[in-house]
């Protein structure tokens, strides 16, 4: 997010450089604090403090609690893109398929920042600017590829955007059961994989379909494809250039898939 972006928003209307450094520190202390304490954690108070601000301040910068907290997530998960490099394009089924991976191995260091974001995910008060952020998250990986899709390659009826929608509903649950303990860390990327592959091939057909039945069957008989896959995805993550405070080293994570 630069200046310019940030001057665009939540009520803001001092342009100088002192209230942009405010602003950026705001951000960084809400995602410091989301990531260490979650929602539950989370207060002005605190923000202010760790950010070295008045509580106006937030405010005038911002708008709301809610502008400030969808944005840093927003950052966070923008700077990721931004710092890690692809080997496909985010057009293609194989640049989705590192893409979805890798943002999984991300998220395995994270779990409390995991827990608050799909915590807001599924709040039925959640406000609209922080859902339309989170959703934009959960489509990020797989709407460019679904969205060049020709009609041939769809199933009579599939609506792209609700598939997008669907898919991210897919990946916020089983982040959730994750976090709640209900699946160890080495089956979360397994198992969010080839549960939305599942959804994938009931909605596609011809090319497309064949695409995602392959890496299925892969990935099910711990193929080579899927424990490269994996394998890159981990070396992404190991090598990113930016620093990842209060993070501990990723776990190898390899294809071991059961069928529950």
């Amino acid at each position: 997010m630069d200046d310019k972006e940030l001057y665009s928003l939540g009520g803001m209307t001092n342009s100088s450089p002192a209230m942009f450094d405010r602003r950026r520190r705001i951000l960084d202390a809400v995602r410091d604090l989301i990531r260490e304490k979650g929602l539950d954690g989370f207060n002005i108070r605190e923000l202010c403090r760790r950010a070295d601000v008045a509580q106006r301040t937030v405010y005038n910068a911002f708008g709301s609690k809610e502008n400030v907290l969808a944005l840093a997530i927003r950052e966070y998960f923008e700077e990721f893109f931004r710092n890690v490099s692809f080997d496909a394009p985010a057009e293609r089924f194989e640049g989705a398929l590192e893409r979805q991976a890798t943002v999984l191995m991300r998220n395995l260091d994270l779990p409390e920042y995991v827990r608050a974001v799909g915590g807001l995910y599924f709040s039925p008060t959640i406000p609209p600017d922080i859902r339309a952020v989170l959703l934009a998250i959960g489509k990020r990986s797989w709407a460019p590829w679904l969205g060049g899709l020709s009609s041939r390659q769809l199933e009579p009826g599939v609506n792209i955007t609700r598939l997008c929608t669907n898919l991210s509903h897919l990946q916020f649950a089983i982040l959730l059961d994750w976090v709640a303990g209900s699946m160890p860390d080495d089956q979360l990327l397994p198992v969010t994989l080839t549960t939305v592959l599942d959804m994938l091939a009931g909605s596609l057909r011809g090319g497309a379909l064949k695409q995602v039945r392959d890496i299925r069957a892969d990935l099910i008989d711990h193929g080579p494809a899927s424990t490269a896959l994996f394998a890159r995805a981990h070396a992404r993550i190991a090598h990113m250039p930016v620093e990842r405070p209060n993070a501990s080293p990723f776990p190898v994570v390899t294809a071991h898939y059961t069928d529950a």
